[in-house]
């Protein structure tokens, strides 16, 4: 299930308008968008543990390159109220499959969990992805 979202907002002189900002998400699978016919592509991974679930990025490259920077961020929603977190780091990359990141966190079954990467070489964009993982799509 495909869902488009228009969510960029823009004040001029103190009157609200809408641009024509696009943002794609597809409940429980990746949405990898290489910028630039890049040589990298990244996904977002999820492991459900005995007390948490884990998320990290596969990060697949053409070739090595040892100057990427990556992000990783989750937000959870749960009928209280949401948390956010974030990490990221330099990471040197061999061609083929290249793991980054880390974040572990506890996910109730009416939690809603969005994850989002990004991959940059300076200030050029390389990959990135988000991906939405619905209530109970986590749990065993």
């Amino acid at each position: 299930m495909q869902r488009y979202i228009s969510s960029n907002r823009q004040r001029s002189l103190g009157t609200p308008t809408r641009t024509a900002g696009l943002t794609l998400l597809l409940i429980g699978a990746a949405t990898p968008m290489a910028a630039y016919s890049s040589p990298c592509t990244v996904d977002i991974i999820a492991t459900a543990e005995k007390q948490q679930h884990r998320f990290h990025l596969l990060l697949q490259c053409e070739m090595a390159d040892s100057n990427l920077h990556y992000e990783i961020g989750i937000e959870k929603k749960e009928p209280s109220g949401s948390s956010r977190t974030r990490q990221s780091g330099h990471i040197s990359v061999h061609a083929g499959k290249n793991q980054a990141g880390n974040i572990a966190i506890n996910v109730l079954p009416t939690d809603t969990v969005t994850a989002t990467a990004i991959i940059r070489r300076d200030d050029t964009l390389m990959a990135n992805a988000t991906r939405t993982f619905a209530p109970g799509s986590l749990n065993p």
